[in-house]
C-alpha cells in the first residue's frame, strides 16, 4: 500500500500534468479566436476596399504578413504540442 507521501507526490505530479495541458490547451484556443477575428476584420476589410487600388493593395499586404505569422504560430504551437507529448 503506498504511503500517504507517495499519494501526494503522484497527486502532485498529475496536477503538473493538467496544468501544462491546459495551458497549451489555452494557447491553442487562444490562437483559433485570434485567427478567427482576424477573418472577421478581413472580410469588413474587403468590404470596405471595393475597387480602390490602393485599399486593395493595403488588404493584400496585410494579407501577406498573416501567411508569414501563421507559418511561424503554426510552428510555435506544433513544437509545443511535441514537447508536451509524452513518447509511447
Amino acid at each position: 500500500m503506498p504511503t500517504l507521501d507517495e499519494l501526494q507526490a503522484k497527486a502532485d505530479a498529475t496536477l503538473a500534468n493538467v496544468t501544462a495541458e491546459t495551458d497549451l490547451d489555452n494557447a491553442i484556443a487562444k490562437i483559433v479566436t485570434d485567427q478567427n477575428n482576424t477573418i472577421i476584420d478581413l472580410k469588413a476589410q474587403l468590404a470596405a476596399a471595393g475597387t480602390d487600388p490602393a485599399k486593395l493593395q493595403a488588404l493584400s499586404d496585410t494579407l501577406d504578413a498573416i501567411l508569414t505569422l501563421n507559418t511561424s504560430n503554426t510552428k510555435i504551437v506544433s513544437d509545443a504540442v511535441i514537447a508536451g507529448t509524452p513518447a509511447a
